[in-house]
């Protein structure tokens, strides 16, 4: 297995040199985006290099993976690509400033994480949640799901304060749970045929809700249970999810323009109208030359570019629109009492703010919420300093994280909670005080969850003790 790992990374470093090598040779057009961006891509895959040699690391929750290869694909490659559209008033200086500044943010990005490997002592999972027995995990991944469900039946149930927000999480520690026991052969034959199919249906109303990214994350976190349960690259999960954000990506659009079109009689059709209508979008879209289709498309390598908001803060800060000095952060003091205790908490509006701010959304628009990735608001809060300082903190989150919540994989149920807490903090692309500021009261709603379905199962344990 270790030969095979270093196999992996040689064959990685080797594809970087002959590719930075041709871009000396050959010179093409904006070749110092080329090699910023080849640089800022070998940053970000750093995480995953050491995650393959290093038994320590790779034990651990890949979030600092995960975390360098969204950097990569966010501002590193949009340099490769002639599709990319940047805002007026950006030129070459301000573009490379934004490269630079990338770079330097995940020098200390990494800093942060290795730097300090050694200094948190590893955490240790709760005792109620070891050794439950098959039968009971089994029990309790289906229960999670259905609560799952009558959250998604019920769309009032998502606004009770603090309640709501597990929502996003009942269906990752459902299937995780149950898709970790099916890949170690705790499942029978039919139950795990039950479970995919169930998984495929869930995948599906994701993509019919006119969103994708739920649909893509819930392949990427099914992938990495995968990764570790099996040792083996997920490519079933990695083209999958390749088809959804590339070739449906385009689609959405038109799908979206049907939903704004029916109004509000779009949520009283049934899945299968809903179905039909997205298949119409499918070719409308592609119209019969499906490789002509996606070569003209520009959506999805925008999409999933950052460069050119980050060059255009760089470009506006603070010369014409001041830093917010810490402003966009406030939130992330009060997140941690949960609403339910004080039904009058702030509620964040800094992706409508910052969208207004710096002129992303028109001044008419009052609802759309701008993501806001944390390089950029870093830099929107203090400049070069922010970036430094804000990367290597995140550094350290992100250590001090993955230490306390990784678990064996013996431990199913702690093993996927610690998954599921921090996954989404690698898709760095709303903003800090939102994503980063919740996770306690998730993990400790978890825990209440997870404590009511074994609590009898504990009680036993200390009545037969």
């Amino acid at each position: 297995m270790v030969s095979k790992n270093y196999f992996y990374v040689v064959l990685i470093i080797f594809i970087f040199l002959i590719s930075f090598i041709s871009v000396l040779v050959l010179e093409p057009t904006n070749s110092i985006h080329i090699y910023y961006g080849l640089i800022i891509i070998f940053l970000g895959i750093i995480p995953v290099l050491i995650n393959f040699v290093d038994k320590k690391e790779s034990n651990l929750i890949p979030l600092m993976p995960l975390s360098g290869l969204f950097y990569s694909v966010a501002f590193g490659l949009p340099t490769f690509s002639s599709k990319i559209d940047y805002f007026d008033g950006v030129d070459e200086i301000v573009l490379i400033e934004a490269l630079k500044l990338t770079v330097l943010g995940l020098i200390f990005l990494n800093i942060g994480f290795y730097l300090f490997r050694n200094f948190y002592s590893k955490g240790t999972s709760f005792i109620f949640l070891n050794d439950v027995p098959i039968g009971r995990q089994i029990w309790i991944g289906w229960i999670i799901f259905l609560i799952y469900q009558l959250f998604t039946i019920f769309p009032f149930l998502r606004a009770l304060p603090s309640i709501g927000q597990m929502y996003t999480l009942l269906d990752y520690i459902s299937f995780g749970i149950l898709f970790s026991l099916g890949l170690d052969n705790k499942l029978s034959k039919l139950h795990f045929i039950f479970l995919l199919l169930v998984i495929l249906y869930t995948l599906l109303i994701k993509v019919l809700i006119g969103s994708l990214a739920p649909t893509f994350f819930l392949l990427v976190f099914l992938g990495i249970i995968y990764w570790y349960k099996k040792g083996k690259v997920p490519w079933a999960f990695i083209i999958t999810g390749s088809i959804v954000v590339i070739g449906l990506n385009p689609v959405k659009s038109y799908y979206r323009d049907f939903i704004a079109n029916f109004g509000d009689e779009f949520q009283q059709l049934t899945y299968l109208e809903k179905a039909d209508i997205f298949y119409e979008s499918i070719q409308i879209f592609y119209d019969g030359d499906i490789l002509n289709s996606l070569s003209m498309d520009r959506s999805t390598a925008n999409r999933s570019s950052h460069l050119p908001a980050f060059a255009k803060v760089i470009n506006l800060s603070p010369k014409t629109v001041p830093f917010y000095y810490g402003e966009t952060y406030k939130t992330l003091f009060t997140s941690f009492v949960p609403r339910i205790i004080w039904p009058g908490k702030p509620v964040s509006q800094v992706g409508q703010d910052f969208g207004h701010r710096y002129q992303f959304l028109h001044h008419q628009d009052e609802l759309t919420a701008f993501n806001v990735p944390w390089l950029i608001e870093f830099y929107a809060n203090f400049g070069k300093a922010g970036v430094i300082l804000g990367m290597f903190a995140v550094g350290l989150l992100f250590r001090f994280l993955v230490v306390k919540l990784s678990a064996p994989m013996n431990q199913n149920i702690p093993f996927i909670l610690g998954i599921t807490i921090t996954f989404n903090l690698f898709y760095a692309e709303s903003n800090f005080a939102l994503m980063a500021g919740g996770l306690l009261t998730k993990y400790i709603a978890c825990l209440g969850l997870l404590w009511l379905l074994t609590a009898n199962y504990t009680w036993k344990s200390k009545i037969d003790i």
